[in-house]
């Protein structure tokens, strides 16, 4: 149903001592997982660190951040699939629980994963993603369509190949300001609607 990609540079450790150990204690199957790369040095590197690591899919992308976004999205992946992107820096998934407090999920793959393509299917849209600080005071059990900025540390969309969708800029976030917390974007006929969870 779904592939996860983790774009990485030079990060080969710290990939290793989070996002993956993440990945791990929820039981997410390594034939999901697709760490990409910068350049074929890179590839070595990481394919030698994760020699011995059940998440080593390694493979080549770009240079730079937002190139390489734009080419896994736009390139690599066939239309219509659904793809779930995490920064390689990830050290839990946490959830509301009220307002002075996060846990971290029991269920990423379904709390998060599945839950986020359910919330796209019954808002109509084609992306979603979270509110990335770990700041409860402004979150809540929820989601919005309104429009909003996703943080591209984690976020989920349905690969559609169009120039409209591509990152202008290197630092790889997407293009949409936030209104509220937890929020996803909607793209949908060159419209910005958003979904957001809280």
């Amino acid at each position: 149903m779904y592939k996860l990609i983790i774009p990485s540079y030079k990060r080969e450790e710290q990939l290793q001592e989070k996002t993956l150990k993440v990945l791990e204690r929820y039981n997410i199957p390594p034939d999901k997982v697709y760490i990409f790369v910068a350049n074929e040095e890179e590839k070595e590197r990481y394919e030698k660190a994760l020699a011995n690591n059940k998440y080593n899919n390694i493979q080549l992308a770009v240079p730079t951040i937002g190139a390489a976004r734009n080419y896994i999205e736009q390139e690599f992946f066939d239309e219509g699939e659904y793809i779930v992107s995490l920064d390689d820096d990830l050290t839990g998934i946490y959830r509301w629980e009220n307002e002075k407090t996060l846990v971290e999920v029991d269920d990423f793959e379904k709390e998060l994963i599945i839950g986020g393509y359910e919330a796209m299917q019954r808002e109509g849209s084609k992306c979603w993603g979270i509110y990335a600080a770990a700041n409860p005071f402004f979150m809540s059990d929820s989601y919005t369509t309104k429009l909003c900025y996703i943080i591209a540390s984690c976020y989920g969309f349905i690969v559609e190949h169009n120039d409209f969708l591509k990152r202008e800029t290197n630092h790889g976030d997407l293009h949409v300001f936030v209104k509220d917390s937890r929020e996803v974007v909607v793209l949908d006929g060159g419209e910005h609607r958003a979904v957001m969870f809280d």
